[in-house]
């Protein structure tokens, strides 16, 4: 191992410290993986963009494709594991901002990468999730098997259904650098494995009975983190020799971190344990080394040391100090690379354009506008868009899918353009969309009669001018769709009326109110039958006035009664 010390003063150090990590931050496997040869994945040939499941595992599963980028974000269908066999030479790189997604918790369909029989692969910056742990015997979201010459760099592990990250079956020289693994997604109970917890991260050996890993699983594990939700494996280690190396365990659900299993031989060094159980499970006794040095534990429980004296790194390695881990790993590790090139790199600015409204399009005064945008960030993530109206700050969104809503409030049009801002501080603009704001038509109801009338009356409502109507009394709409509308019952009335642009209003109600008629009847005391020089007294029923007919002749008594002498067919109109 190669530790960069004293006479060099202390910034000086740090300095070139921090400068030799950045260099293979960017570029290039350390540790077991520089035992194999040359680990340089499908070289400098020019990359193959996928943005589809189909387009990837055509490309991940065939020889030809020696550089795969991922755009975007691809979800598997069931069963959609890509089984990776016998490949030879192949980077598979995740664009900033992409991701592969499963959803399948199925023990036959679970996972995302079985990687078997396999040389000099290298996966970047790839970040991989799943549904979440549930015990059926699954797959992790990646599986090394027979794999020799593997570089796993930057990549973010969420949410494994049997585990995230496994390697097994005499696989050989493998580094992983910078990797996150962590479980958001609550684990699933109940799986015929029998764990109602089975948030297990790594599985380094599948069995005790494996003879065949004897010499095997040489992985070198640096800058990694297990983060929050990680509960056992990271990792559980058989028969390999593991260097352990500047690493951070801080979930507080885990119930232990590094396990050393059947004839384990693990090089724990300047690692970083926070309030976790079991920082270093020495298990059945059965390893053959585990070595523990300069590692940090804060608040921990379980033990913390090792027994006997692990292998020897073969290689050369800058280990950076642990009182540093913390911040650098918690800060770098998972998909957090912004650019696919070794070395200093200029930022990019990142593209937006408005997917809604369209160019030209019209908006009434008054009614929200929702203005989308898509943004894309070729070298980073885009951290917020800002949309404008003119020079005018409507708002801002700060994830995807990026969008706000607007009402105008004057019959000025607008210019909507969107300004992305990416994770480096770069922005790019979208063109300027243009939409015109309209009035609103001018919404009354007029008549040319009272709108108070006796039943069986009417009033014709008369609207404002418009292209079209509609009528309600109260909240029921009416069958008049005109410009005029004859109210017979009591109510209510508005009137919407559209204009030429399409926009609407409503009108103030109109109270139209109906008078009932009044009872009219006529009662006597007496017969109505007499001799001649008799007469009998007629009594209409209550009102204000009377018109008394007898026959279609109008009588001169305008009383509630009349002294009817004549024979005839009395009649009285009441008002």
């Amino acid at each position: 191992m190669k530790y960069l010390l004293s006479p060099l003063p202390l910034v000086l150090l740090s300095f070139l410290l921090v400068k030799s990590i950045q260099a293979q931050f960017l570029c290039q496997p350390v540790g077991w993986a520089t035992e194999y040869g040359t680990v340089n994945g499908g070289g400098n040939v020019t990359p193959e963009i996928v943005t589809s499941y189909n387009d990837l595992r055509t490309k991940a599963t065939n020889s030809t494709s020696k550089v795969i980028h991922i755009q975007g974000t691809i979800t598997f269908p069931a069963n959609g594991r890509i089984n990776i066999s016998s490949v030879i030479g192949k980077t598979i790189f995740g664009l900033p901002g992409s991701k592969l997604v499963s959803t399948d918790q199925t023990a036959s369909g679970s996972g995302i990468f079985y990687v078997k029989d396999s040389r000099n692969v290298i996966f970047r910056n790839i970040t991989f999730e799943g549904p979440g742990a549930y015990d059926v015997d699954g797959n992790d979201h990646m599986t090394l098997d027979n794999c020799q010459g593997i570089w796993v760099d930057h990549c973010d592990f969420q949410d494994g259904v049997d585990g995230n990250f496994d390697i097994k079956n005499a696989s050989d020289f493998i580094t992983a650098t910078y990797c996150k693994f962590g479980y958001v997604k609550p684990p699933r109970a109940g799986g015929p494995g029998g764990a109602d917890d089975h948030r297990f991260t790594s599985l380094f050996g599948s069995s005790d009975n494996a003879t065949g890993d004897r010499g095997k699983l040489r992985v070198t594990m640096q800058y990694c983190w297990w983060a929050q939700g990680c509960r056992e494996r990271m990792p559980r280690v058989r028969f390999g020799k593991i260097h352990m190396v500047n690493n951070l365990f801080n979930s507080t659900v885990a119930n232990h971190c590094i396990r050393a299993g059947f004839e384990a031989d693990i090089l724990v060094e300047s690692n970083v344990f926070e309030n976790v159980a079991r920082p270093i499970d020495l298990f059945n006794n059965d390893f053959t080394a585990v070595t523990a040095r300069n590692n940090i534990f804060t608040n921990t429980s379980g033990n913390t040391v090792g027994s006997r004296t692990s292998f020897t790194p073969p290689y050369l390695l800058t280990i950076m100090p642990a009182a540093q881990i913390k911040s650098w790993v918690s800060t770098h590790a998972g998909a957090t690379l912004t650019s696919t090139s070794c070395g200093t790199t200029t930022n990019q600015n990142p593209t937006v354009s408005i997917t809604a409204p369209s160019n030209a399009a019209r908006i009434c005064i008054g009614s929200t506008l929702t203005i989308n945008a898509t943004a894309m960030d070729n070298d980073g993530t885009i951290s917020k868009v800002d949309f404008y109206n003119g020079s005018s700050l409507i708002g801002t969104d700060n994830s995807e899918p990026f969008s706000i809503g607007f009402t105008p409030s004057s019959l000025s049009n607008l210019s909507l353009t969107a300004v992305a801002t990416d994770n480096g501080g770069a922005t790019g603009s979208s063109a300027a969309v243009t939409v015109t704001v309209n009035p609103l038509p001018t919404a009354t109801i007029s008549t040319t009669t009272p709108t108070t009338f006796c039943q069986g009356g009417s009033v014709v409502l008369t609207a404002s001018a418009g292209t079209s109507y509609i009528w309600r009394n109260g909240n029921t709409i009416l069958a008049t769709t005109t410009q005029t509308h004859t109210a017979n019952a009591a109510g209510t009335y508005t009137v919407e009326v559209t204009n030429a642009n399409g926009c609407k209003a409503t009108s103030a109600a109109t109270t139209v109110n109906v008078n009932p008629l009044p009872t009219a009847t006529i009662s006597t005391t007496t017969p109505t039958t007499f001799c001649q020089g008799g007469s009998v007294v007629l009594t209409a029923s209550a009102g204000t006035s009377y018109i008394w007919r007898n026959g279609n002749t109008t009588l001169s008594t305008t009383a509630q009664t009349h002294t009817a002498n004549a024979a005839g067919t009395y009649t009285v109109e009441v008002t």
